[in-house]
């Protein structure tokens, strides 16, 4: 039996992919990080003695998996500030979420040092837990402590705050693939707004179900040395979902804007999602219901300028439904695969998807949802079954 008030689960970290390394300085005392055109895989020893194997020195391309179905487990970014190896502030860009006392001294080069002090933890999941002062600014326990985010101008350790982004990824490779993560930092806002922008066009909750492609991959970039603007280039990280992938993603954003703008007063039934398209563990229809499948060779073809008349199915009235049913506690799916005779509750859901063009659905349209499903049945066993 599980532990009632431990609620945080966590997944085995395998290592990490580093993009770059330390190297000295040329004054002799301490080290500074310089980014590499290659993943440095040190400290993931098993991918090291894969690609080392195959003979590939210097790894540009990974085969991964996301661990996560949604987005911010899997790619974790925050506005932090460290002292001597200690996260003293971390913010969202609207408020601190989390902050511990901190001294901030400014030398005669104007450059910005941050050290940690004793003392209570400040801020905790987002609310002030004592009473303290940052330059002026006075909060109480209970306050929200507001985060400037990029501009890093609201409090003096701002000066010291950088973007810091985590991804997590599993190896696709077979003889990789272990259950566990290997994660990669950047503080690259370039990194950053690439990976988002990938991520985001994909399903919120179903971004473990894609294998991509991690790159590195050369860009142009403009920078400023001395005044004066220059052109360079640099390594950036690319995450690119398999091409089938794309194409049917595309294929389904296509389908449920036109679906969006032709949309009739209520929802046309559908012969049934792509199976594999909706979820890769879902068996086809045939296979829940019990029935063989209608390939349709048989059908004589249709010539040009013919209209095919179509019988339209009588008006039928779903059961009534239970009561107390929520779509967010999976009771209505339950229900429908009992009541209606579903094969299963992924076929109800594939069917809602059908239906709706979306995975995402509202517990006040349970009603409608439920007569909807009622015809879609009906239909399914009416072109199996013939008229009745």
């Amino acid at each position: 039996m599980a532990i009632k008030d431990r609620k945080r689960r966590r997944l085995a970290r395998l290592g990490v992919i580093r993009l770059g390394m330390l190297v000295d300085n040329a004054s002799g005392n301490g080290q500074h990080p310089v980014q590499t055109d290659y993943f440095v895989l040190k400290d993931a020893p098993d991918i090291e003695r894969y690609y080392f194997d195959q003979g590939v020195e210097r790894v540009r391309e990974l085969d991964v998996l996301l661990p996560f179905p949604d987005v911010e487990r899997n790619f974790d970014a925050w506005y932090q500030v460290w002292a001597g190896g200690v996260l003293v502030c971390q913010g969202d860009g609207e408020s601190v979420q989390y902050a511990t006392p901190l001294r901030v001294t400014v030398d005669d080069k104007k450059r910005t040092h941050v050290y940690n002090a004793p003392g209570d933890t400040l801020v905790a999941n987002g609310e002030a837990q004592i009473a303290f002062n940052w330059n002026g600014h006075e909060f109480k326990p209970g306050d929200q402590v507001a985060c400037p985010g990029e501009s890093h101008d609201l409090y003096p350790h701002c000066a010291a705050c950088k973007l810091s982004a985590l991804l997590k990824v599993m190896m696709a490779d077979p003889e990789l693939f272990r259950m566990g993560y290997y994660q990669i930092s950047t503080g690259s806002k370039r990194n950053y707004d690439t990976i988002m922008g990938t991520l985001e066009l994909f399903p919120a909750d179903r971004v473990n179900a894609v294998p991509f492609k991690l790159r590195l991959v050369e860009e142009q970039v403009t920078y400023s040395e001395n005044g004066k603007r220059k052109k360079g280039t640099k390594w950036f990280l690319q995450l690119e979902p398999d091409p089938t992938i794309t194409r049917r993603l595309y294929g389904q954003q296509v389908q449920q804007m036109l679906g969006e703008t032709q949309r009739a007063p209520a929802p046309a039934l559908s012969t049934g999602p792509v199976w594999d398209e909706v979820d890769a563990e879902l068996p086809p229809p045939f296979v829940v219901d019990g029935i063989e499948p209608v390939d349709g060779d048989d059908e004589p073809p249709i010539e040009v300028g013919e209209v095919i008349e179509q019988e339209t199915l009588p008006p039928t009235d779903a059961p009534d439904m239970p009561a107390g049913l929520s779509l967010s506690n999976a009771t209505f799916f339950t229900a429908a695969v009992q009541v209606m005779g579903f094969g299963n509750v992924g076929s109800v859901k594939g069917a809602l998807y059908a239906i709706t063009g979306t995975s995402t659905w509202n517990d006040d349209e349970a009603a409608s949802y439920w007569q909807w499903l009622w015809e879609y049945k009906a239909s399914e066993k009416e072109s199996v079954d013939g008229p009745r």
